[in-house]
Order: C-alpha cells, then sequence, then structure tokens
C-alpha cells in the first residue's frame, strides 16, 4: 500500500486508513451470478465495517513488509508500463456500428471521460479498463477482448448507477 499511499498523499489528502474490498471481476471470467452476487454482499459488509472504523478513529494504514514491498514493485511497474500508453493504441474500445444506436450511455458513465460521441462513440487515449462502457451498454456495441466469453458484470442496474 505505500505506493498508493503517497499518490494520495501527493494529490493533497491525508490518507488515515486502507482496507482492501474485493469485488467481482469484469475481465477475464466471471462467475455466475450467485457468486458474484455473495461477493458484493461482503465487500458492502466490510465497506461498512470500515466506514465506521474511520468514524471511530480506529482505521490504520497497515504495513506488511513483505507483501507491502512486493505490491509497491509490482504497481511501480505497471504505473510505468500504463504511462507508456501502448496498450491505449493497441487495445482501443470501438463501437460496432451495427449495434450502436448512439444511445451516449458510454460517453455518459465513462469516469474519465475518454469518450466522445462523432458519429459513433469514440475512445480517447486514457482509458482505465473499468468496463463501464462495455457493461452498460444495452446493445453490447463496444466489445472487449477482456470479456470471458462475451460476458459483462455488473454490482447494479444502469439506473440505480446513474443516481
Amino acid at each position: 500500500m505505500g505506493l498508493l499511499r503517497s499518490v494520495v498523499e501527493k494529490k493533497g489528502y491525508k490518507p488515515i486508513g486502507a482496507c482492501e474490498i474485493i469485488m467481482p471481476s469484469n475481465i477475464f471470467f466471471i462467475p455466475d451470478g450467485r457468486t458474484c452476487d455473495d461477493k458484493v454482499r461482503t465487500g458492502l459488509v466490510k465497506a461498512e465495517k470500515y466506514a465506521l472504523s474511520i468514524l471511530d478513529g480506529s482505521s490504520r494504514w497497515g504495513r506488511v513488509p513483505v507483501l507491502s514491498d512486493a505490491m509497491h514493485t509490482i504497481s511501480s511497474g505497471l504505473l510505468k508500463l500504463a504511462e507508456a500508453d501502448l496498450h491505449q493504441k493497441y487495445i482501443k474500445f470501438r463501437a460496432d456500428k451495427s449495434k450502436c444506436s448512439k444511445c451516449c450511455i458510454c460517453v455518459d458513465i465513462c469516469p474519465v471521460g475518454n469518450i466522445e460521441m462523432g458519429e459513433y462513440p469514440e475512445t480517447g487515449n486514457n482509458c482505465q479498463y473499468c468496463l463501464r462502457c462495455v457493461s452498460f451498454c444495452p446493445r453490447s456495441a463496444l466489445p472487449c477482448m477482456f470479456n470471458y466469453k462475451g460476458k459483462t458484470y455488473r454490482a447494479v442496474d444502469l439506473e440505480d448507477f446513474r443516481e
């Protein structure tokens, strides 16, 4: 968590604790719905407990020497790879024009504003691969090479997400 803590501090925040919450994956392999729902429930319970620990002042920013150092090394390498932007050139989401209805949902829900609407949605070079656009597209018009057998997972419905 060392690298994450330094990134947070550089942005002007004072970290008071950290907690890992594992949610269902949306890439490579997507387990069955029940497994995903169980992970979401477990994650929400853990998030609530952690939020309460922040409120009562008992949260901490833990450090496990070998594990923290290993994660720092791995994270540093991945960040350097991400800075190279090669992935942005070769792994771009392109709308399937035969499926796209031009609804702009992908544009509206991209957390980094990486999708702009031209004749069809166009992705820029700042994708964080959260896969919101892929998961919430009502016509599956944004194919993704990471998806397991074309499946996507989302923990909430679009209407709930937009609230």
